[in-house]
């Protein structure tokens, strides 16, 4: 071998080692394929997002349904019970009416004059009752009946033999309910033990 070929032989191979060393260039095919995996990685942590905001969102949406329906169930209990109950102070106004219509039939029953013009009254009463039933009124039970202080009023006890304690044996003014709610409670008289009686605590002392 020459000198000029030994040279040659020594340059080429310089220059392969100098293209070795250069850095690689990535083909086209290669970038497009990076640059769609970044594409992907974006898209998936963009769909995470979006999902949680869709599902906070919804979480949102469902509270408000809940609050928008309690709402709704308390306007439409308030509105029932307006309903329901509108009539109330008529209703107890005409009480009292009721009352004097009732004093007035006892009286004139009691007196046995103007028995035409009682029945008369009478008529008006029961019409007037029929009325105010239809509007859900109903008079509270009472003489009879044990004392129960959510629809009874007791005004006086008086000690009765026979009787058990906390009986009603009379009605001062009668009681009423509208639709199940008290209006008006009972005022009655109830019986008391025979044992609280000043008459037998008199006989104790003396003995």
């Amino acid at each position: 071998m020459d000198s000029e070929s030994s040279a040659e032989l020594g340059t080429a191979e310089k220059d392969s080692k100098a293209v070795e060393a250069l850095p690689k260039v990535e083909q086209p095919q290669q970038l497009v394929a990076k640059g769609t995996e970044v594409k992907e990685v974006d898209s998936a942590q963009q769909l995470i997002k979006e999902k949680q905001r869709t599902d906070e969102c919804f979480k949102h949406m469902m509270y408000l349904q809940a609050d928008f329906d309690n709402y709704r169930k308390r306007v439409e209990s308030e509105v029932a019970q307006l309903k329901q109950f509108s009539n109330e102070k008529l209703v107890s106004n005409l009480l009292s009416v009721v009352d004097e219509l009732e004093l007035a039939i006892r009286s004139a029953k009691e007196s046995k004059d103007n028995e035409l013009l009682a029945s008369g009254v009478e008529m008006v009463l029961k019409k007037l009752q029929s009325i105010l039933g239809k509007e859900g009124l109903s008079r509270i039970q009472a003489i009879g009946s044990p004392f129960d202080p959510n629809v009874h009023e007791a005004v006086s006890k008086v000690p009765i033999e026979g009787k058990d304690e906390g009986i009603i044996i009379d009605e001062v003014r009668s009681g009423y309910m509208l639709k199940g709610k008290v209006i008006r409670p009972s005022m009655v008289t109830i019986a008391s033990s025979t044992k609280d009686s000043p008459t037998e605590r008199e006989e104790n002392v003396s003995a």
